[in-house]
């Protein structure tokens, strides 16, 4: 059976920064609770401009999400040419928050100097984390990385820090300029969202909005340090 909401921990793993804890609906969707959540209203990005996307459907993954097929109807249909991963490290008591070599590693010799920056961040589509900062990888996107990244791992949700290759996660694509992403995906929970007015096979109708899926304002969608202090003003 399992657990209700409010019985799960907020907690990714015992070693890792946690995220705002998730709620289930009774689809099995994940739904971040924010303060206005709590208060019975819509939960709201706290960087996310609503306006930006108050009228883009979004849509909700049904099982596993084959690579290579979606990112081939993303390059197709929105010429996506900027593609997002991350990594969160780990945390405890006696050692702080660190990053694991093999990742920067193994994403640095996937994506070579495809690689346009790396951003210290606390957020970035689909992840608020609650303390410590995760790390960005902004990758330039085209057909030739798209094959790479099938060829390293053909399933989005093996895109984590635990599989055997040690790869980056939540896998993230948009085409600079845009108002918002295209592909947003939180790995390790197995969620992923197409933000498009058409769509996507093997995709159903999502009940979440844009403003839900944590888009921040910032550079590449992504929220810094500098930005998460200054939301606690």
């Amino acid at each position: 059976m399992v657990p209700a909401a409010s019985d799960r921990p907020a907690v990714l793993a015992p070693d890792r920064d946690p995220v705002i804890p998730p709620r289930r609906r009774a689809s099995g969707r994940r739904l971040s609770i924010l303060p206005e959540a709590r208060a019975g209203k819509r939960p709201v990005c706290p960087r996310f401009s609503i306006m930006r996307g108050r009228l883009v459907p979004v849509w909700e993954n049904i099982g596993d999400v084959a690579l290579e097929d979606l990112l081939d109807w993303c390059l197709t249909k929105h010429k996506v040419d900027t593609l997002l991963v991350s990594e969160r490290g780990a945390s405890n008591r006696r050692e702080g928050h660190s990053f694991y070599p093999a990742v920067r590693k193994s994403t640095r010799m996937i994506f070579g100097t495809s690689i346009i920056k790396e951003i210290n961040a606390t957020g970035w589509p689909g992840t608020m984390l609650v303390r410590d900062t995760g790390r960005v990888y902004v990758i330039e996107f085209n057909r030739a990385i798209m094959e790479a990244i099938v060829k390293i791992e053909p399933n989005l949700f093996e895109w984590r820090e635990v599989h055997p290759k040690h790869l980056p996660e939540d896998i993230c694509v948009f085409r600079r300029g845009s108002n918002l992403p295209v592909l947003v995906s939180v790995t390790h929970e197995r969620d992923a969202w197409i933000l498009s007015n058409t769509k996507p096979p093997g995709f159903k109708t999502s009940r979440f909005k844009p403003s839900e899926l944590y888009i921040w304002d910032g550079e590449y969608f992504c929220s810094t340090e500098k930005t998460k202090k200054s939301e606690r003003v």
